[in-house]
């Protein structure tokens, strides 16, 4: 009973996530994007269970948010909305040997539409 009830709540969160990423997207595609994070890399660690993004912005960005999985373009955890002076952020709570695809968005205007950078990927330390 108990795992039965720790998965539900795994997919509680799962589908919460979700939600809260399709109602941030932006959908004024009036308004202009911000410049793509370039040079992004994901590197294992420094600790366990963490990978560590770190990237280039040129332009004006409002925010950041990031998404991650364990399949290709398939996400299904994220942080949203982290400060803007960051060029590097560590990921905690990764399963240890396990392969993660990250895709890190910024925004130019808090209401205005995201510009995904490449995804790219690291097996967490």
């Amino acid at each position: 009973m108990r795992h039965i009830k720790s998965q539900l709540l795994k997919l509680l969160g799962i589908a919460f996530f979700a939600i809260a990423i399709f109602l941030a997207v932006p959908k004024d595609s009036a308004l202009a994007a911000a410049d793509a994070p370039s040079q992004v890399t994901a590197t294992p660690g420094p600790g366990k269970g963490q990978v560590t993004l770190s990237w280039i912005q040129t332009g004006t960005v409002q925010r950041y948010a990031l998404v991650y999985g364990l399949s290709s373009n398939s996400y299904t955890m994220g942080l949203l909305w982290f400060p803007t002076d960051m060029r590097s952020i560590t990921i905690n709570d990764m399963t240890t040997g396990k392969q993660y695809f990250i895709r890190l968005w910024s925004y130019d205007n808090p209401d205005g539409p995201a510009t995904a950078s490449t995804e790219v990927s690291a097996v967490a330390k």
